[in-house]
């Protein structure tokens, strides 16, 4: 009976395809009416960008990973493009990624890409992220309990916040009425302000180790705010 119940194992294991698992949206949502967008779920790579002369879309790539990623078949295939939705809601765009599933066939991973209009408000709420913005947006609002975060070019507000993230901002350019919030247990942050000719900015931490020449000027805009357990930032 093991000898059999053997048999029947290999034979279905041997019939398994190997490739790289790679699923990808069938068409890139147009997204040229969309001033604001969402981003829930568990985990996803993101890339945003307001670019003007490129077409303003929105697309999914959708992998799997982990120990059985490679090997699917007829009686064990996971359909990551299951777990994801992308909608638009008047001029909102939502993007959900679903749950991870640790004990799965294979855990699905999410590429996100989007070319959205200046001035587009984003907001992403997720547990573990990588984040690349660039352009100019009017707010970005991200939280995660895990996150490295790259912004760079102009928004008005910058709120991120979680338990562990690492974060790269460049303001390139300055209307002298931004806002940045910066609010993490474990943090490591560039931050380059060398567009704005004065910076306001404070650090609150159990225990930091803050690399800046720039002189605080109570009142000036932007305004940088961090806080943390334990916080090491340079400041530019």
């Amino acid at each position: 009976m093991k000898r059999l119940l053997f048999g029947v194992i290999f034979v279905s294991t041997a019939g398994m395809a190997i490739g790289n698992a790679m699923q990808i949206s069938d068409t890139p949502l147009d997204i040229s009416g969309i001033t604001a967008v969402t981003i829930s779920g568990e985990a996803s790579s993101v890339d945003i960008t307001t670019a003007p002369d490129a077409p303003y879309r929105a697309t999914i790539k959708r992998h799997r990973s982990g120990w059985f990623a490679q090997w699917y078949s007829g009686w064990a295939y996971d359909d990551c493009s299951a777990s994801s939705r992308m909608w638009i809601e008047g001029s909102l765009l939502r993007i959900d990624v679903g749950i991870w599933t640790w004990f799965g066939v294979s855990d699905c991973r999410y590429d996100i890409n989007l070319n959205v209009k200046k001035q587009t408000a984003v907001t992403i709420d997720q547990q573990a992220l990588r984040a690349g913005l660039t352009g100019d947006f009017s707010a970005v609002t991200i939280a995660a309990k895990a996150g490295d975060i790259i912004v760079s070019g102009h928004a008005d507000t910058v709120s991120l916040k979680g338990d562990a993230l690492r974060v790269g901002l460049t303001l390139k350019t300055t209307a002298q009425n931004e806002v940045v919030t910066v609010d993490a247990r474990m943090l490591e942050a560039d931050l380059d302000f060398t567009a704005a000719p004065a910076l306001a900015y404070s650090v609150t931490a159990k225990a930091a180790f803050v690399d800046s020449a720039r002189i605080s000027t109570p009142g000036a805009r932007p305004l940088l705010t961090i806080a943390g357990d334990f916080v090491h930032a340079t400041i530019r």
